[in-house]
């Protein structure tokens, strides 16, 4: 008798999850950023000032940081100057309900990858936070996903 040669499938692998951290003490910007991400394959993580923030930042290694301009504890310039020295770095994205020409400069001056004013435009959002992901999988060396994961 000849043995049959069973046709093996490859395994399907879970798409790789993208690390989002928000650092802000609002609550509302949490759950914000995690219904427009909800259909992804994004993981929300939050911290609610700078302190749990770098704690975040070493355990979860996030790709994107949404960080509010102005912390119990510090600024997104603190958040900022903790992950330059990451390499590589995630991508800093600066939310404020007073976001303007000024803040926009100095947050592309320091470093940081885009700011997002409040309250969120859902598409504007969605598009920042991609392109800021895709940067940030350059600097990482990370393997590509699908856009359909935005």
């Amino acid at each position: 008798m000849f043995a049959t040669k069973e046709k093996l499938q490859p395994a399907q692998h879970a798409p790789e999850k993208i690390t989002v951290l928000v650092v802000s003490p609002h609550h509302d910007d949490h759950n914000v950023v995690r219904r427009l991400l909800q259909n992804g394959h994004w993981e929300v993580v939050r911290a609610a000032n700078l302190r749990e923030a770098y704690e975040e930042i070493e355990l979860a290694n996030p790709a994107v940081i949404v960080c509010e301009r102005d912390l119990p504890d510090g600024t997104w310039r603190d958040v900022l100057r903790t992950v330059s020295e990451i390499k590589p770095s995630p991508s800093v994205i600066v939310t404020s309900r007073h976001a303007d020409e000024t803040l926009w400069a100095d947050v592309l001056n320091s470093g940081g990858y885009d700011v997002l004013p409040k309250p969120f435009d859902r598409s504007e959002a969605i598009r920042v936070l991609g392109m800021a992901w895709r940067y940030a999988c350059g600097l990482r060396r990370r393997p590509a996903m699908a856009t359909s994961a935005f």
